[in-house]
């Protein structure tokens, strides 16, 4: 039986560390981050940063929606999430956020390569194309 002094976050954390999560689930009703541990240690990832994000103003939540958004590879959401948990940061988080910012800054330089990387398959397959169409007009002339 789990004491009635614990928060509801530990109450959770303790019944999903048993491999209970739909009593962990049950347990967390409205409480924003204990729904967040819940579906975090669940494996529903995207469930997870939707409710991390859902209560942004809170420093912890910041950071999960941070670590979480990073992890899923979605540069956006991490730079919101980031930007709420430097804003409520303190001194004791300062290194993490720095941590973060570097693990941001990594994944915004994969996305431009990626982008570039679609923008040249484009260009090659529009290429492609026009020197299969001139095959094509090519071999369908009529030889003399």
């Amino acid at each position: 039986m789990i004491g009635s002094q614990q928060s509801v976050l530990e109450q959770a954390a303790a019944e999903c560390r048993a491999g209970h999560y739909v009593e962990a689930w049950a347990i967390a009703g409205s409480d924003a981050r204990a729904r967040t541990y819940v579906r975090y240690h669940a494996g529903d990832l995207e469930g997870a940063l939707s409710e991390a994000r859902a209560a942004a103003a809170d420093p912890w939540l910041s950071s999960q929606a941070t670590e979480i958004a990073l992890a899923l590879h979605r540069g956006a959401v991490a730079e919101a999430s980031l930007a709420a948990w430097a804003a409520a940061g303190d001194a004791q988080t300062a290194l993490a956020i720095e941590a973060a910012q570097r693990d941001l800054g990594e994944l915004r330089a994969t996305e431009r390569a990626a982008q570039s990387g679609i923008r040249r398959a484009h260009w090659i397959n529009a290429l492609a194309c026009a020197l299969a169409l001139l095959f094509l007009l090519r071999c369908a002339r009529p030889r003399a």
